[in-house]
């Protein structure tokens, strides 16, 4: 019987926490959290941050999404991600991450603006790779395998 009675106080606690939040004063942090994402929104800059299956976007007041942290996975061939927008003079941390034990080489994710070129280091499968950079030139741009430059590509934009 102490079970229903725990549940029914700690949703009641849960939906009280919220209410708080939500009517909280404007020059603090607000917190959203639910299964799928979690979004903080800083009040004093009006940039909101959202995390969403290994995906962490910002936007500022004004200025398109774009990701700080990203995670790129191979698989047969395929890059599971297709498009990446980063802000340029913004630190980006690409997790590569080389699922694919059928391919005939090793993978890796290279992204090319113009004479700037990062990269991660071929390898076979199952491996994970940290690449951390920041793009200085706005633009559009690819990101692509090295071994298969053809078929595992996505596009790459760097917003000003």
């Amino acid at each position: 019987m102490k079970t229903p009675r725990l549940l029914i106080a700690a949703v009641a606690v849960a939906v009280l926490a919220l209410g708080v939040a939500a009517c909280g004063d404007d020059d603090v942090a607000e917190t959203t959290t639910t299964a799928a994402a979690a979004t903080t929104t800083t009040a004093a800059t009006g940039a909101a941050t959202t995390t969403t299956a290994g995906v962490t976007t910002t936007a500022g007041s004004g200025s398109e999404d774009y990701v700080t942290e990203v995670t790129v996975t191979a698989d047969k061939t395929l890059f599971d991600v297709a498009e990446i927008t980063a802000k340029a003079g913004v630190e980006l941390t690409v997790t590569f991450v080389n699922i694919d034990a059928e391919a005939d080489a090793p993978h890796n994710i290279h992204f090319r603006m113009g004479s700037e070129n990062f990269f991660t280091v071929p390898a076979e499968a199952t491996s994970e790779e940290d690449l951390v950079f920041t793009p200085s030139t706005a633009g559009t741009f690819t990101f692509f395998c090295d071994t298969h430059p053809d078929v595992m590509l996505g596009t790459f934009i760097v917003i000003p």
